[in-house]
């Protein structure tokens, strides 16, 4: 009874909201509980339907697959796995995880193939694999972002990257002209501009470089860029 009560609340305080959104990240600091696969399809749901496009990271990711099948149209939706997040993908969908592992070093390491099938799987998502080169496709088209970025990755990077999509995302879905929106060029954008706030930060800071010195760099690249 206390869940089933916990899960209407989270429900009805998240759609109280929702439609004055432009975008919605699900996942940064979410963590996992029993409870959040009924709550978050219904949100899921519901920003589908308003046409509000979804970011999805960090825990987020951890529920996705579990909850995907629910969802009628992925089509607007951007996951962003690193290369654990996207083994866990894969394989929870039920594909072979052996064809992950790079035989000449025995590591998991996924190929743009891999990107491609699993975001048709999943119906066509876009997704962002952060890696030593970013891959982000949607299962048609395909972009490879391989700009140099900081020698450190600080933690938080992941979630600069969510909130730097997002924002990309939102500003797309306000000038809206097409029934389904394209998020590649808002995601590769955002891939660039992470990896060369990164830059900026790490020449400033060295090896003491963190997240909030990539957020503090992150207005004047992108001023520079868009």
């Amino acid at each position: 009874m206390i869940f089933s009560i916990q899960v209407r609340q989270m429900i009805d305080r998240t759609s109280a909201f929702l439609g004055r959104l432009n975008c919605l990240v699900i996942g940064p600091g979410l963590g996992r509980y029993d409870l959040m696969p009924e709550p978050l399809t219904a949100i899921v749901k519901m920003a589908v339907d308003k046409c509000i496009p979804l970011v999805i990271d960090a825990d987020g990711l951890h529920y996705f697959s579990q909850i995907s099948a629910q969802i009628e149209n992925n089509a607007e939706i951007v996951l962003t796995p690193n290369i654990i997040e996207f083994s866990r993908l894969w394989t929870s969908s039920g594909f072979d995880p052996e064809i992950l592992i790079d035989k000449s070093t025995g590591k998991i390491q996924p190929l743009k193939g891999h990107c491609v099938e699993l975001s048709k799987y999943f119906g066509n998502v876009t997704i962002i694999l952060k890696s030593h080169e970013d891959v982000i496709t949607d299962g048609n088209s395909t972009m490879l972002c391989g700009l140099k970025g900081s020698l450190k990755r600080c933690g938080g990077l992941g979630d600069i990257l969510s909130g730097v999509v997002a924002t990309f995302v939102a500003w797309k879905n306000i000038q809206r002209k097409t029934e389904t929106l394209d998020l590649i060029e808002p995601a590769y954008l955002a891939c660039n501009i992470v990896r060369l706030a990164s830059k900026v930060a790490y020449e400033e800071h060295k090896r003491s470089t963190g997240a909030l010195h990539v957020i503090s760099n992150l207005d004047n690249v992108i001023e520079s860029i868009v």
